[in-house]
């Protein structure tokens, strides 16, 4: 496997190489781990046009420091760990770097806030998240360094093909989560007395518009629609998983679940725009905003 991981020297950058030091599944048998540095704004073609060398040399030199800072953690990566210097727009550096190495995984921090959430990931991984197709991992500040080499996985689906997207991508790196992982696919739908609760003001006029009954025959049906077909996918490819229906706000049940029951959670995005909550979507960056396990994001 080839992992990209941007590093900065802060305590953020150590903790995910703490993170991915831990994880002896996640490295495979032969791991092929490239660490960057992103230096300066200014735009390689700018650097070259106006022949500022002693500029780029600068820059590498610090880029250098900062993985001399990280050396004890580097030294715990039972990997092929190479160090390269990026130059330019971050965002734009990382995922150009992605497609030049072909790397199957991007693995950045969040800041661990909770509001506003449009700011959570930061601005340099919500660029990374909207010029990149390829999976991106996001690990929190309160994310445990160490874990079991048979992941709890999460996926969590809404019946669109964002979600089916996520099952496939989990599928074809199945290995990634160790041989004894358990897979569950998560649908969380309204809790009727929440609905009934919202419209208060519409049952004094015209009544119920659904009884209970009816509400959680429509519930079972959108679960069933959501659910089934990822189920199906895990069947074919003769891997066993188990469907988990969750009720309420779907951003806080899936995160609250996570929490007691994951190691590591997927999830689709719809990759519109530029910025995390048109990228991610609003019930995807509720569940980063709340959620301290990994978080695996597959644009679709």
């Amino acid at each position: 496997m080839r992992i990209l991981v941007p590093v900065d020297g802060t305590e953020q950058s150590r903790h995910m190489l703490r993170f991915l030091a831990g994880r002896e599944t996640m490295l495979g048998s032969h791991p092929d781990i490239t660490l960057a540095n992103v230096q300066y704004s200014v735009p390689e073609a700018v650097i070259r046009l106006l022949d500022l060398q002693s500029v780029k040399a600068a820059c590498e030199a610090e880029g250098r420091q900062v993985f001399d800072k990280l050396r004890d953690e580097i030294s715990q990566l039972r990997a092929d760990v190479k160090e390269t210097v990026l130059y330019g727009d971050a965002g734009e550096a990382i995922a150009a770097e992605a497609d030049r190495i072909d790397a199957d995984l991007i693995m950045m921090g969040t800041r661990g806030l909770n509001a506003p959430m449009v700011y959570l990931l930061g601005s340099v991984s919500n660029s990374v998240l909207s010029k990149t197709q390829r999976p991106l991992l996001l690990v929190r500040p309160e994310t445990p360094v160490t874990g079991g080499d048979a992941m709890r996985v999460g996926i969590a689906v809404d019946g669109s093909e964002h979600g089916l997207a996520a099952v496939a991508v989990t599928l074809s790196n199945a290995e990634l989560f160790g041989k004894n992982a358990s897979f569950r696919i998560l649908n969380a739908q309204p809790d009727y007395r929440d609905v009934m609760s919202q419209s208060a003001y519409m049952l004094d006029t015209i009544g119920p518009l659904l009884t209970q009954d009816e509400f959680r025959e429509e519930a079972e049906k959108a679960y069933k629609d959501a659910v089934d077909p990822a189920l199906e996918l895990f069947k074919t490819a003769r891997l066993p998983a188990t469907g988990v229906e969750l009720f309420g706000d779907a951003g806080e049940a899936i995160s609250e679940y996570a929490r007691e029951n994951l190691d590591i959670l997927v999830m689709g995005s719809h990759g519109r725009g530029n910025f995390t909550a048109a990228v991610m979507g609003s019930t995807a960056m509720k569940i980063a905003a709340t959620s301290t396990v990994p978080i695996l994001v597959v644009r679709k």
